[in-house]
């Protein structure tokens, strides 16, 4: 038998049973199972009685060498044993493994001392941030807004980990919240978090996103407060081409959720090599359709593929693949044949979050708001506004004058009504209108 038995028990039954335990023929196997061993006093089940045998006894298996000194390898059960002679095992023996034990000990502590070191120094750095929330660009200001609401108790006074702002937006909350963090809009909060969050290496801190707690960085004047967090919610938010391109990310994440959840309805996967470019060919339709109707152009796009997918000469995994350009097929199908998308409604259950509410609240868009329209709201100032009120008015005048005389009044509003609807800007849709409903010249009608 290649087994050797080192017994540290002196009771007479207790050594009988080491002994039965790992009794074994010249083949290498075991003579008795071990439920003919059951039931042994207190002992009633055979997990029982491999962990009480395993405290009784030292078992060497003298076919195992240890990979490091070449000596003979302890085992702890049955299942180690190894029938045939094996020149090194994945094991050590028990002094080198207690010595790897010792190093191992030793390198933890050392490792933990590194840490408290840097993680000390990182706390003072943390202490000393401010900023100057009059100078946080709109954006990240309606970020922060949104945040405070997403969070349970608020931002002011309290710190708060990822898991807590995942209602901020559809998806992807965690990177509007980066956004924040590299703008030191806020910090790490290293006292709240604990070591635990935290490792040490040759750069410095490196720390668990899933344990790291975050918290607002301090107003270099007003600090933390509740009066220093007004100062970010009563601003004029006038940087429209910073909220416009905030809206567009955030309706691809309301895109980018409702296509996850169509996904899986139909089972298929949205292979992560391919996230990025269907989050681009959204973003190019919501800047023209209403996230609303995006989604339905996303739906349609799912079911192709889908459809594909079950398709016997087409692997289902390579499926996912093509759903951007389905997305921007019946984007520009749509466009060329200046057809209105439909607008599909919320799936009950994704909700808008935090930030799609800040949007309805302070601009009066969500979505249902095309991008076109969005985009007028975030471009066009008063001047603006004025100067083509001034050269669409002569137009505006004679198109209406036209179409009334004509008994069409009604049906030049529908239509001009669909052309806006559609993304076509206010001075477009008069021209075209004009075309439409405009007498020939023998018969157009004096304006003054």
């Amino acid at each position: 038998m290649a087994i050797k038995l080192e017994i540290h028990a002196t009771d007479p039954e207790v050594i009988s049973l080491v002994q039965r335990y790992w009794a074994m023929n010249e083949e290498g196997d075991f003579l008795e199972k071990v439920g003919a061993l059951l039931p042994f006093r207190e002992v009633k089940n055979a997990a029982g009685i491999a962990s009480f045998v395993k405290t009784q006894c030292l078992v060497i298996d003298q076919n195992q060498s240890c990979s490091i000194c070449g000596g003979a390898v302890a085992i702890t059960t049955r299942s180690q044993v190894n029938k045939d002679p094996q020149h090194s095992s994945s094991s050590p023996c028990p002094s080198c493994k207690a010595v790897q034990d010792d190093e191992r000990r030793v390198a933890e502590a050392e490792a933990n001392a590194k840490l408290q070191s840097y993680l000390a120094k990182h706390i003072e750095r943390v202490d000393a941030l401010t900023t100057r929330y009059d100078e946080i660009p709109d954006d990240l200001s309606l970020i922060a807004l949104a945040l405070d609401r997403a969070v349970a108790s608020g931002l002011v006074g309290r710190s708060f980990s990822y898991r807590e702002s995942r209602s901020l937006a559809p998806m992807g909350a965690e990177d509007f919240v980066d956004r924040l963090w590299s703008a030191q809009v806020l910090t790490d909060a290293p006292r709240a978090t604990g070591a635990s969050a935290y490792s040490a290496n040759d750069n410095g801190l490196s720390y668990y996103k899933d344990r790291i707690k975050l918290a607002l960085v301090p107003d270099e004047k007003l600090g933390a407060g509740v009066e220093a967090f007004q100062k970010i919610a009563a601003r004029s938010f006038d940087d429209k081409p910073r909220l416009l391109n905030l809206w567009f990310d955030y309706a691809v994440a309301e895109c980018m959720s409702y296509l996850y959840e169509q996904s899986h309805k139909e089972k298929l996967d949205v292979p992560r090599n391919q996230v990025e470019e269907i989050k681009n060919a959204i973003r190019t339709a919501v800047q023209f359709y209403s996230i609303s109707q995006v989604w339905c152009l996303l739906w349609k796009a799912v079911k192709e593929v889908s459809g594909q997918a079950e398709d016997r000469n087409y692997k289902r995994d390579d499926a996912g693949t093509t759903i951007s350009q389905r997305l921007l097929h019946h984007y520009e199908k749509t466009r060329k044949g200046n057809k209105e998308a439909k607008r599909w409604g919320r799936i009950e259950f994704l909700s808008a979050g935090t930030l799609g509410k800040i949007f309805k609240e302070r601009f009066g868009i969500d979505h249902d708001s095309s991008g076109v329209a969005v985009a007028r709201l975030f471009s066009e100032g008063p001047s603006v506004r004025e100067e083509i009120e001034a050269s669409i008015d002569a137009k505006v005048k004679q198109l209406m004058a036209c179409a009334l005389a004509a008994g069409s009044g009604a049906a030049a509003i529908y239509d001009f009504a669909e052309l806006i609807r559609n993304g076509a800007a206010t001075s477009e849709a008069v021209e075209l209108i004009a075309k439409i409903y405009a007498f020939s010249p023998t018969n157009e009608v004096s304006v003054t």
